[in-house]
């Protein structure tokens, strides 16, 4: 698995997200209590950035048309047949945030 350093951890605070372009890309990074979430940016509903959305704990809620999913496993919420959201994995490395887009 091929590791891309994307931040330092402390420039995001718990309860927030930043928005990453890589490549053709759009991530989001969101800081749940000290864990660390990454996922495609873009709502599978529609084209609209879901780091402009509402993140309470565990679920991120698109502004545009409230469609909500859990940062833990990518589930649409409440569970439906939607598509899932696309996630990343994340680790923590000397204080450098690293995802894998593999």
């Amino acid at each position: 698995m091929k590791w891309l350093t994307v931040a330092r951890a402390e420039t995001i605070q718990p309860g927030q997200m930043l928005r990453l372009e890589i490549g053709r890309r759009a991530v989001a990074l969101a800081n749940v209590a000290g864990e660390f979430f990454a996922f495609n940016d873009t709502c599978p509903h529609q084209d609209y950035s879901l780091s402009d959305g509402i993140l309470e704990n565990c679920k991120i809620t698109c502004a545009m048309h409230g469609w909500a999913f859990d940062l833990r496993d990518g589930s649409p919420y409440p569970p439906l047949l939607r598509p899932y959201l696309i996630r990343y994995p994340v680790k923590l490395e000397d204080g450098n945030l690293l995802i894998s887009l593999e």
